[in-house]
Order: C-alpha cells, then structure tokens, then sequence
C-alpha cells in the first residue's frame, strides 16, 4: 500500500478536508435542526420509556399481588436457582425453613432499581431546569 499516494489522493478531495470552524460556533445552523419532526421524535421517545417502564412494572406488580410472601425452602425451583440457595442459607442462619418467594424477591429488585433510575431522572432534571433558569 503507498500511504503516500492515498494521502495525496484524499487531500485532494475537498469533502474529505473540507473543515471550517465557524465563528460563531455554529450557532447559526441551529435553526435548521428545529424541525416539525422533531415533535414526533420527542413522542416516540416518550411513548418508548413508558412502554419499558410498563413491561417492567407490569409483571412485577402482578408477582407481588399473588401468592404469599414467604414460600417452605423444599419448594425451590429451577428457575431462580441461585436465589433460592441463597435464601436457603439466610433462612438456615436464622432457623427457619421458610424462603423469601424468588419471584417476589425479585420482583422487589426490580422495583427498587426502577425507583432509583425514576429518583435520578428527577434530580437530573430539576437540576437541568433550575440551571436553565438561573442563566436566564
């Protein structure tokens, strides 16, 4: 390969080094980003989170909402496997032969990550807002 050539071929090419730096930043071309489109776009983005927010909280209500809370350790299933050992050996700690459900366990998990990413979210955007205000 002569990198030599190739790189007088591609110096040549006025799209291939064609860079300016505009004064203002390029502030000016940001009149030509706001679109009518991006209307929809911002929809379909929210409609989006709502729908993984409900594909998370959907199953997890439903799991909490069922059953009983506390289910005997003989009952372990194959599904959550790891979970159940270790809710055997928690509940084998305090003398009990009784396990947390794995399902509800896990359905909490969830809940609780889905809470601190919602918190997050808050934050972050009241932050964004208050500075936005304050450099109004």
């Amino acid at each position: 390969i002569d990198y030599d050539a190739m790189w007088k071929r591609l110096e040549d090419d006025p799209a291939f080094f064609d860079v300016r730096i505009a004064r203002d930043g390029g502030f000016s071309e940001i009149p030509n980003l706001f679109t009518n489109m991006r209307w929809v776009h911002s929809a379909v983005s929210i409609a989006f989170i709502v729908m993984n927010i409900w594909a998370i909280l959907a199953p997890s209500i439903r799991s909490l909402e069922n059953d009983t809370f506390f289910v005997d350790s003989s009952e372990e299933t194959a599904d959550f496997l790891i979970l159940c050992k270790c809710n055997t050996f928690i509940s084998n700690i305090f003398g009990s032969t009784y396990i947390i459900r794995p399902a509800k366990a896990m359905a909490i998990a969830e809940l609780c990550l889905l809470a601190l990413q919602v918190s997050c979210l808050l934050i972050h955007s009241l932050q964004a807002c208050t500075m936005t205000a304050h450099h109004r």
